[in-house]
């Protein structure tokens, strides 16, 4: 599916893209057919996100923000007098291969009241669909059906063109602009260096001044200013080209040291890699079967956290505040990991979000090991299941 998606939003780019483009900015604006096609000017930035905020704090303070991601938004200028004319205006698009991920999208309604239209773009054969999707999206944001276009991504043909377009806030519309800026600024600009070979001698202006004539008494003095000022040059060039020696040479072993430390620090964090893997599969062993099934497909950070939770079940659990700096990872990495482990029912939360505790639940919370057959290094699987069960560890059943 994912590959299909791909292949969509590479049309965008091509002759359907364009013609998109210019069948809605007619729609748009009538006068726009009775001007030039290359007059309408678009750029598309693909996986535009905006983000908005909750209303709660990270850890830090700061503002915990959600966010949505456009698969692409066309900025339309057209004509060239739009821009001061205020009349460009943006389309979202939503790119959708298959039925089932038409129909299945709870969110597309939080994409409207972003741009001033919004599109939903599917193959030819799911137009039908897709118009039946508009009309709840529309419907239930705007409470009507009229305001959520659909277009055949496969040619640019637009089947179903909104009424007008949407109200979009100055807010929303300035954090669009915002995300549109920073891309360009941190993703595309670059840095020009000139270099003297490339330019040619077509290049340099050579002024011509007239020859003054000299007196005999002169001449001498400016030969030997010549040679004075002939001489100086050379010192300094000589000087520079030291110079330039010296600062290549410098740098040449600030680089090498570069390369060295860095070499070292992988190194460093490879063998700290390998130690936890050790170590996570030699605790793994303690588990039972199910459990360790349950955390094969996981990362290593995964099971770091889950072994963080577990260690601190038998004092009660542990706070989810607590555990990014009790295993030394960040808080956006503990939070991915702590959604997989509840997916996967090996932990829950005990309590009220804010002051609960986390704890390992169901078969998380046996041991491979019990008193019944603790004289093997791994239970047999008999005592897991007979009523003789009971863990060599403490805790709860």
């Amino acid at each position: 599916m994912a590959k299909a998606h791909e292949e969509l939003k590479k049309l965008l780019g091509e002759r359907p893209g364009k013609g998109f483009a210019l069948d809605v900015t007619k729609q748009v604006y009538g006068w726009a057919g009775r001007i030039p096609e290359d007059a309408i000017r678009y750029r598309i930035f693909e996986e535009l996100t905006v983000r908005y905020e909750t209303g709660e704090k990270t850890r830090l303070g700061l503002d915990r923000q959600e966010h949505y991601r456009f698969d692409a938004v066309f900025f339309i200028q057209p004509g060239y007098r739009a821009l001061n004319q205020k009349q460009c205006f943006t389309v979202g698009i939503e790119l959708k291969s298959t039925k089932a991920d038409l129909m299945g999208d709870h969110k597309m309604v939080k994409y409207l009241g972003w741009t001033d239209l919004f599109f939903i773009g599917v193959p030819a054969d799911l137009t039908g669909d897709a118009i039946e999707k508009a009309d709840e999206v529309s419907q239930e944001f705007f409470g009507n059906k009229s305001m959520v276009g659909v277009f055949d991504i496969e040619n640019g043909f637009i089947y179903k063109m909104p009424i007008r377009k949407q109200d979009v806030s100055v807010e929303n519309r300035l954090k669009i602009q915002e995300q549109v800026i920073y891309n360009v600024l941190f993703d595309d600009i670059k840095t020009i260096t000139v270099k003297l070979e490339d330019i040619s001698l077509e290049d340099i202006s050579i002024e011509n001044h007239p020859i003054e004539e000299i007196a005999i008494g002169e001449k001498d003095t400016q030969d030997s200013a010549i040679k004075e000022q002939s001489l100086s040059e050379s010192t300094t060039t000589a000087t520079s080209d030291a110079t330039s020696d010296s600062s290549s040479r410098e740098k040449s072993t600030l680089d090498e040291e570069f390369v060295k430390a860095r070499k070292e620090k992988r190194a460093e964090n490879r063998a700290r890699r390998e130690e936890l893997a050790k170590d996570l599969a030699e605790r793994n062993r303690l588990l039972t079967n199910k459990t360790r099934e349950q955390l094969a497909g996981l990362t290593d950070r995964d099971q770091l956290v889950f072994w963080c939770i577990r260690d601190a079940t038998a004092h009660g659990g542990i706070n989810g505040i607590d555990i990014p700096s009790a295993i030394g990872q960040s808080s956006a990495a503990v939070s991915r990991s702590m959604k997989k482990l509840k997916e996967r029912a090996l932990v829950a939360l005990d309590g009220a979000p804010k002051f609960g505790k986390f704890k390992v639940i169901g078969d998380a919370l046996k041991s491979s090991r019990c008193i019944t057959c603790r004289h093997y290094d791994e239970c047999q699987g008999s005592a897991l299941h007979c009523g003789s069960y009971q863990s060599v560890e403490q805790f709860s059943q």
